[in-house]
């Protein structure tokens, strides 16, 4: 029959396996633990980022969109009262002024002295007949417009049609410039899009595959945009680099 204090020492043997063998159950869930974290961490990182990068083109589209929501239905009361007292050839005048004043660079992008002075003169212009000028010469100007084009349009239509057709080419500009902007706002968050997709791609894919290397630097420089401020990121890839095979998180 066993002694009382052999019994002890089965019993804490019998215990100390016991804690022994959590201890290595314990471990490997601990060291499974780290690489977790640190995904993680990378993920709040890269959505961090993400936001950060959005937030400016997000901004871009709502308040271009609030402009549109206000600009439109004035828009439409100008062109229903040019329609109503223009002749067909002067509407296509008007049409025509607006083509090709569109695609001319903002005068945002000019000398400041110029573009005052350009404002100036629009202004007057405006003035001269009899035209209130309100924020009418700053969409007028701000699109391109200057007193050289008014002069041409206004040469081509009747003087009680000119006011009208001053609104509808200021509303048409104003429109047009800022639909680019939601264009241009929406393709920027397209773009950070399609490269959150390629760079969680690539640190999912394990297998060998063909990895364009331009592709995945550029994704990569994308998402992280936001710690390269004050470095100059210089690319000179050379034109047709084949893709390899590969890991494409490697």
């Amino acid at each position: 029959m066993p002694s009382r204090s052999s019994s002890r020492c089965s019993c804490a043997a019998a215990g100390l396996y016991g804690a022994a063998a959590g201890a290595g159950l314990a471990y490997p869930r601990l060291r499974g633990r780290r690489p977790r974290r640190a995904t993680l961490e990378a993920l709040g990182t890269l959505a961090a980022g993400l936001a950060h990068e959005l937030n400016n083109p997000a901004a871009a589209v709502s308040r271009s969109a609030s402009e549109l929501a206000d600009l439109m239905p004035q828009l439409l009361r100008d062109c229903s009262c040019l329609g109503r007292r223009a002749e067909p050839e002067e509407l296509a005048a008007v049409n025509a002024t607006i083509d090709g004043i569109r695609n001319r660079a903002p005068l945002r992008a000019v000398d400041p002295l110029d573009a005052m002075d350009a404002m100036d003169e629009v202004t007057d212009w405006l003035e001269d007949r009899g035209i209130d000028s309100g924020s009418l010469a700053d969409d007028l100007v701000e699109c391109g417009l200057r007193v050289a084009d008014l002069d041409a349009l206004a040469a081509q239509l009747r003087p009680d049609v000119v006011g009208p057709a001053v609104e509808v080419v200021a509303g048409s500009l104003r429109g047009h410039a800022t639909v680019a902007e939601v264009v241009g706002a929406s393709s920027r968050i397209s773009t950070l899009i399609a490269s959150t997709k390629a760079y969680s791609d690539m640190d999912r894919a394990s297998e060998r595959d063909e990895v364009d290397v331009v592709e995945g630097i550029e994704a990569t420089l994308t998402m992280l945009v936001s710690k390269l401020s004050g470095i100059r990121v210089v690319r000179d890839y050379r034109d047709g680099l084949p893709t390899i095979c590969g890991r494409r998180a490697s």
